[in-house]
C-alpha cells in the first residue's frame, strides 16, 4: 500500500540514500501536530503522489507544477501569512516523501519548494505553541500544588457505572406515586354485578394499594420495570394511552393496545355506523340516535379543539355549558376530562392506525426527525414521515423523554416508525446534525444500507450564518445591537413613537426581536434595525427620546459611534443577508436535493460578488482578514455537508435535474458536451461515481426488483447506465423531450419505461423524492409552542402531541374537502417569493407595536426575556461540533466539483432583481456501448465500484 511503503522510505533511512535534515525536522513537527485536528487524506493527497505530465508541461518543470499544487492545497503565503492546518496524520507526512522527490538540488526552481519546507516547518511549529498555551492557560491554578507542597483536595471517588445507571433510572420519569410505596393486591373471587371486565385492561394492569396507606388503591403498569400507577377505578383511555408507548410492555400487546385504542375512537364508531346503518352506538343505551347524534358533535368538537388549538378544559367552562343549551338544550358535550383521557388518545390511535395504512402503499418516503422542550421543561422529540410526490407530512411518534440522556441508541430505538410501515418504503433519512441525531442516522444507514442520511440543509446554512456571526469583527456590532432591542423592549414610551414615526416614513416593519431557535434570527433583528436607524437617530437629535447616562443606547448621542455602527451594521446584513434569503426558500416542503446544491452555490456566488466589489463606492468595506475567515468556513462548510458522510448526493441530484434545468445551470457546472471526460469536468466523475454506487446499493435491497428486471447480471445494468448517463449528459434522446414535462417528477416518470433511460429515470425518482428539510418537525414544534401557550404551561407533553397529530390529520382531510392542489412545484426564487407565499416577510415579533394597545410590547417584551437573559443567544448554540475550516483564499467547489461561480443564474436564485434565463442548446451523437458477458445474479461489493 502506498501509505506503508511512504512511512518506510522516511524511517528507515539506512535503506536509502539520506534524507536532508531540514526534510526529517519538517517530519517530525508534523508528527507532533496537535491531536485535535482530524486526519483528512481527502484534504491533504500526498499519500502515493504523483505530478500529471501535463502540468509538469504546462508550469515548465516539477518544481513549478508542484508549486501551484502546493498553493491550491496550503493557501497563498504573501504578505507573511502563516499557514494554517486543517488536518494531520500520513496523509500530511507524506509531503516529506513528496519534497524529496522532485527536490534534486538548492538552487533555480528547487528554492521555491524549500521555501515551502520552511514556512511548513515554522506554521507547525506555531500551531503547537498556540495549543500548548491555550492548555496552560485552561488550567486552574488551583489544581497545581507548589513545589515542595502536598495537594489538599481529596479525591473524590467514582461511582461504580451500576450505581450511576440505577440513580439515573430511579429519577428519569416522574412517576405519579412512588412504585416502591405500591403492593400488588389479591384479585377478588365474586364477581359482582355489573359490565363485564376488560379483559384488554387484565393483560395491561393490576390492582394494588399503598403500603403506606392500604386504603390508597390503585392499579399499576404490568410492563416490566415500569412503575407508572392510576388511582382506582381504572380507566380504558388512561391505561391505553400510556400502554401503546411503554417500553416494558410486549410489542405484541403495545400493537394489540393501539388497536383496541383505536376502535374505541369516535372517528372509528361513527365510521361504522355510517358503513353500517343497522349498527347500535352503545348496546346499553336505548336512545340510539341521541347517542349518535352526541357522538358526531363530540368528534367535531375534538376537530375544532385541536384545529384552533384550544385546551380541552373549554368544555368544562360554564359559558361554554351555557352556550350549548342555547343552541339545543337535549345536546350535551363530553367532560375535559374525558376528552384529555379518551377521545383525543384514542383518536390518535386511530389516525397512527390509518396513517400506517397509507404510507405501507407507498414509495421513496422520507423520515424525518427532531426534539424541542415545554414549558414544564419536558423535552419532546418528533418523528415525521413525509410522502414524495405530494410532500405530506404525518406525525408518527412524539415521546416525552426528558430524564432519558439522548443517545443515538435513544433516537434509533424511537424510530419503530421504521419497523411498522416496513424500512422497504424508505430512502432516507434527515435530522440536524447534534451529536445523538447524526450517529443515529449513521447507525439507521448501516442497518438499511438504501437508506441515505443527510443532514437537515437549513440547519447547515444556519450554523454557518452562526459561524460567520462568531466573527470577532461583528462582536461590536452586536453589542450595540443587542443595547437597541433592550431599550425599546424596556421602554413603552420610546417603542410608541418609534412606531408612530414608521407611519409617517411608510416604514411597514418594526423592529425585530433575536429568538432564540429562529433561523437566521440576528439577520432579521440587524435588518429592522438598520431600516429604523434614521428614524432613531431623529427621535433623538429631536429631544423625543431623552437619553441618560444609565440608558443602554446612551452611546448613540455620539455621532461618531453611531455612523461607525451603521457602517458595522450594513457590513453584518450583508454578510447575513444570503443565507436568510437561501434558508426562507429551501424551508419549502416542495425542496429538493438539487435546490439545495443550488442555493448553496448562489450563496457562494454572491459572497464572490461581495468581495469582488469591496473596495468600491457601494462595495461593504470588509477587511482583508474578515473575508478570508468567511471564505474559510464557507469551504468548511461546503465540505461538511458535500463532501461529508452523505457523499455528492447533492450535486449528483443537481446533476439529474430535469433536462430545461440542466440546460439552464449547464455552464454552472462547466459540462462539456462534446468531451465528457473527468479531467475537463469534476463533476461528470463525481456523479457518475456516486450514482453507480447509489444504483448498486439499490439493487444489493432487491436484485429481482421490476427495474432490474430485463436485465441478466449486474454487468449488464452497469453498462447501460453508463451509456443512459453519457446520453442525458449529452441531451440525446430519450432524455431531450419537446414540449418539456411541467414538473421533475413527471419528467422522470415519462422515462421510466423507456428501456435506454430507465435506470437513471429510477435514480432521479429516487434522489426527486428525498426532503432535504426536517421543516415538518420544526412546524410541529410551532404548532406545540403554540399549544403550550404561558398561561397553559401545565399542559402535558403528551397531550401536546396528540393534539398535534389530530389537527395535523384533519387538516390534510381539509385540504382534500376543498381540492387544495397538492402537487410537487419546484422551488421558487427568492425574488419569486411573493407570488407563492401570501406573506414572505419574516414574523418576527415587532418591539415597535402599529396599535395604541400596549399589548403587542408585552407580548414582544415576553418573547424577548429569555432571549436577552442568555446573552449571546442563538450565536452561542450551535450543533454538534463546528466544522474544519477550508482554504481562506478561494473557494474549493470551484476546483472540486468544476463549478463557474461567476453565473449571473446562481446569483439570481437569491437576488432582488433576478434577470432573465437563457438556454444553450446541444446535441451530439452516442459513443457505441460495450457489452459484458452475463453472470449470475447476486450482491455487488460496492467498494469495489468506481465510475
Amino acid at each position: 500500500m502506498p501509505s506503508s511503503k511512504t512511512v518506510a522510505s522516511i524511517n528507515d533511512t539506512s535503506a536509502v540514500a539520506p534524507i536532508d535534515p531540514r526534510l526529517l525536522e519538517l517530519l517530525r513537527v508534523l508528527r507532533n501536530l496537535p491531536a485535535s485536528l482530524a486526519d483528512h487524506p481527502s484534504i491533504y493527497p500526498f499519500l502515493g503522489f504523483t505530478l500529471e505530465h501535463h502540468d509538469i508541461e504546462h508550469y515548465g518543470s516539477p518544481q513549478n507544477a508542484l508549486n501551484h499544487k502546493l498553493s491550491l492545497i496550503f493557501g497563498s503565503r504573501v504578505g507573511g501569512r502563516l499557514i494554517q492546518f486543517r488536518g494531520r496524520g500520513e496523509s500530511l507526512e507524506a509531503i516529506v516523501h513528496t519534497f524529496s522527490k522532485y527536490i534534486d538540488g538548492e538552487s533555480g526552481e528547487n528554492q521555491v519548494l524549500w521555501n515551502w519546507v520552511q514556512d511548513l516547518t515554522q506554521a507547525a511549529k506555531e500551531s503547537s505553541k498556540l495549543v500548548a498555551k491555550q492548555t496552560k492557560r485552561g488550567t486552574p491554578k488551583s489544581r497545581t500544588p507548589r513545589r515542595g507542597q502536598k495537594s489538599t483536595r481529596a479525591v473524590k471517588p467514582k461511582l461504580s457505572e451500576a450505581k450511576v445507571k440505577q440513580a439515573k433510572a430511579r429519577s428519569a420519569i416522574r412517576y405519579p406515586h412512588d412504585p416502591a410505596d405500591l403492593e400488588d393486591k389479591l384479585p377478588d373471587v365474586a364477581m359482582g354485578q355489573g359490565r363485564p371486565r376488560s379483559e384488554m385492561l387484565d393483560k395491561l394492569v393490576t390492582a394494588c394499594h399503598s403500603i403506606v396507606d392500604p386504603s390508597h388503591l390503585r392499579v399499576r403498569c404490568r410492563g416490566t420495570g415500569c412503575g407508572w400507577s392510576w388511582a382506582e377505578p381504572r380507566q380504558s383511555g388512561r391505561v391505553l394511552k400510556h400502554a401503546v408507548r411503554c417500553p416494558g410492555l410486549d410489542e405484541d400487546l403495545k400493537i394489540e393496545a393501539k388497536r383496541q385504542a383505536a376502535s374505541l375512537s369516535l372517528a372509528s364508531k361513527l365510521k361504522i355506523v355510517d358503513e353500517d346503518s343497522t349498527y347500535d352506538l352503545n348496546n346499553s343505551m336505548s336512545n340510539e340516535t341521541r347517542l349518535e347524534r352526541n357522538a358526531r358533535i363530540d368528534h367535531a368538537l375534538l376537530k375544532l379543539l385541536c384545529d384552533r388549538m384550544i385546551p380541552p378544559s373549554l368544555v368544562d367552562c360554564f359559558r361554554w355549558k351555557q352556550f350549548i343549551r342555547e343552541i339545543d338544550p337535549d345536546v350535551s358535550t363530553a367532560s375535559g376530562t374525558t376528552f384529555s383521557n379518551t377521545f383525543i388518545t384514542t383518536e390518535t390511535a386511530y389516525i397512527h392506525q390509518q396513517s400506517i395504512n397509507a404510507l405501507s402503499q407507498q414509495d421513496l418516503l422520507t423520515l424525518s426527525f427532531d426534539g424541542g422542550t415545554t414549558r414544564k421543561h419536558e423535552s419532546i422529540y418528533t418523528v415525521h414521515v413525509t410522502t414524495p410526490t405530494t410532500r405530506d407530512a404525518y406525525l408518527m411518534e412524539g415521546n416525552e423523554a426528558s430524564g432519558i440522556s439522548h443517545t443515538a441508541e435513544h433516537y434509533v430505538d424511537a424510530q419503530k416508525t421504521l419497523r411498522e410501515i416496513g424500512p422497504e418504503h424508505f430512502i432516507s433519512i434527515i435530522s440536524d446534525n447534534a451529536g445523538n441525531t447524526s450517529a443515529a442516522r449513521k447507525l439507521i444507514e448501516a442497518e438499511y444500507p438504501w437508506i441515505i442520511a443527510l443532514q437537515d440543509a437549513c440547519h447547515l446554512l444556519n450554523n454557518a450564518a452562526k459561524d460567520v456571526g462568531h466573527l470577532e469583527h461583528f462582536q461590536h456590532c452586536i453589542s450595540r445591537l443587542k443595547t437597541i432591542i433592550t431599550h425599546f423592549h424596556t421602554s413603552a414610551y420610546a417603542a410608541r413613537h418609534l412606531a408612530a414615526l414608521r407611519v409617517l416614513y411608510h416604514i411597514a416593519k418594526g423592529l425585530a426581536a433575536i429568538g432564540l431557535t429562529r433561523f437566521a434570527t440576528y439577520y432579521y433583528a440587524s435588518l429592522s434595525t438598520l431600516q429604523c436607524l434614521p428614524l432613531i437617530r431623529e427621535l433623538i437629535s429631536s429631544g423625543v427620546l431623552e437619553l441618560k447616562p444609565s440608558s443602554p443606547i446612551y452611546w448613540m448621542l455620539d455621532r461618531t459611534e453611531v455612523q461607525k455602527f451603521e457602517g458595522e451594521l450594513s457590513q453584518f446584513v450583508a454578510v447575513l443577508e444570503p443565507f436568510a434569503r437561501a434558508i426562507k426558500c429551501l424551508k419549502s416542503s416542495h425542496a429538493t436535493l438539487s435546490d439545495v446544491y443550488l442555493f448553496w452555490l448562489a450563496i457562494l456566488a454572491h459572497f464572490q460578488n461581495i468581495f469582488k466589489n469591496n473596495t468600491r463606492l457601494s462595495g461593504t468595506g470588509l477587511p482583508d482578514s474578515v473575508m478570508e475567515e468567511i471564505t474559510s468556513i464557507l469551504n468548511g462548510r461546503h465540505t461538511e455537508m458535500f463532501r461529508g458522510h452523505a457523499g455528492c448526493v447533492y450535486l449528483a441530484a443537481c446533476f439529474l435535474t430535469s433536462a430545461t434545468e440542466v440546460q439552464t445551470y449547464s455552464h454552472v457546472i462547466q459540462l462539456d458536451y462534446q468531451l465528457i471526460t473527468g479531467a475537463s469536468i469534476p463533476a461528470y466523475t463525481l456523479v457518475g461515481d456516486y450514482l453507480i454506487k447509489l444504483l448498486a446499493r439499490i439493487y444489493n435491497r432487491d436484485p429481482d426488483a421490476a427495474v432490474f428486471a430485463r436485465y441478466t447480471s449486474w454487468g449488464d445494468i452497469e453498462v447501460s447506465f453508463r451509456n443512459q448517463l453519457v446520453l442525458f449528459t449529452r441531451g440525446l434522446s430519450p432524455f431531450h423531450q419537446t414540449p418539456k414535462p411541467s414538473t421533475e417528477h413527471m419528467y422522470w416518470e415519462s422515462l421510466r419505461s423507456i428501456p435506454s433511460a430507465d435506470l437513471l429515470a429510477h435514480l432521479g425518482l429516487t434522489l426527486g423524492s428525498i426532503v432535504p428539510n426536517s421543516m415538518a418537525d420544526e412546524r410541529t414544534m410551532s404548532t406545540l409552542t403554540k399549544l403550550n401557550s404561558p398561561d397553559r404551561a401545565s399542559q402535558k407533553a403528551s397531550t401536546l402531541i396528540e393534539m398535534a397529530t389530530i389537527r395535523q390529520h384533519y387538516k390534510r382531510e381539509e385540504n382534500a374537502y376543498f381540492q387544495v392542489s397538492k402537487a410537487l412545484r419546484p422551488t421558487v426564487r427568492f425574488a419569486d417569493l411573493p407570488q407563492y407565499v401570501p406573506s414572505s416577510t419574516p414574523t418576527n415579533p415587532s418591539l415597535t407595536p402599529t396599535s395604541n394597545s400596549q399589548q403587542s410590547i408585552l407580548e414582544a417584551a415576553e418573547y424577548l426575556e429569555d432571549v436577552l437573559a442568555l446573552g449571546e443567544s442563538s450565536l452561542s448554540q450551535n450543533e454538534g461540533i463546528s466544522a474544519t475550516r477550508g482554504s481562506g483564499q478561494h473557494f474549493e467547489v470551484e476546483l472540486t466539483d468544476g463549478v463557474f461561480l461567476g453565473s449571473s443564474q446562481l446569483v439570481d436564485l437569491i437576488s432582488d432583481r433576478p434577470g432573465k434565463v437563457t438556454k444553450p442548446s446541444h446535441t451530439y451523437d452516442l459513443p457505441p456501448a460495450k457489452s459484458q458477458p452475463p453472470h449470475k445474479r447476486q450482491k455487488v461489493d460496492i467498494r469495489t465500484l468506481m465510475y
